[in-house]
């Protein structure tokens, strides 16, 4: 298994760690995104060339980011939160064939994302957890989850993709 940064799409300090069969490539910035799923050597994930090196800039048209990405509950439901959509995240290697990806704490929905991807040592499978934290002062209610205040007991909600 190797695990290192790297540049990638226009992006650095990206994550990537492969097997002997597939690589799996992580990009911190623009909300944090998944840029290679290889198994076999070939990108499962549709990169769009005008994308590369994409930012964020107020008063650009916005683009919906390519690569693999998930967000926080569907967002026609939920309050506007461009911070967790557009701004860098932290990337962090945590083992090997293992990375962390640690979004911007949101005003706008009071919360942090925290998704860890794992690769499995001998096969393409590839395990994203997302937990959603609550940073503000105050419950945070939308209409799929409800998350505690920071300092309380961890949340049962844990969404695994897989």
């Amino acid at each position: 298994m190797k695990t290192n940064s790297l540049e990638s799409f226009g992006y650095k300090n990206c994550i990537s760690f492969e097997n002997a069969v597939t690589r799996v490539g992580l990009c911190p910035q623009v909300g944090g995104h998944v840029l290679d799923y290889s198994p076999d050597g070939v990108n499962a994930l549709d990169l769009d060339p005008s994308q590369q090196g994409w930012r964020h800039m107020p008063g650009i048209p916005t683009v919906v980011p390519c690569g693999g990405r998930c967000d926080i509950e569907p967002g026609n439901v939920t309050a506007p939160h461009p911070d967790l959509w557009f701004e860098d995240s932290t990337g962090e290697i945590v083992g090997k064939g293992k990375a962390r990806l640690i979004s911007a704490r949101d005003p706008m929905t009071g919360v942090q994302r925290v998704r860890e991807f794992t690769l499995a040592a001998d096969s393409a499978r590839r395990v994203c957890e997302q937990r959603i934290a609550n940073v503000s002062e105050k419950p945070v209610t939308s209409p799929a989850q409800r998350y505690a205040p920071a300092g309380a007991p961890k949340s049962k909600f844990l969404r695994r993709f897989t």
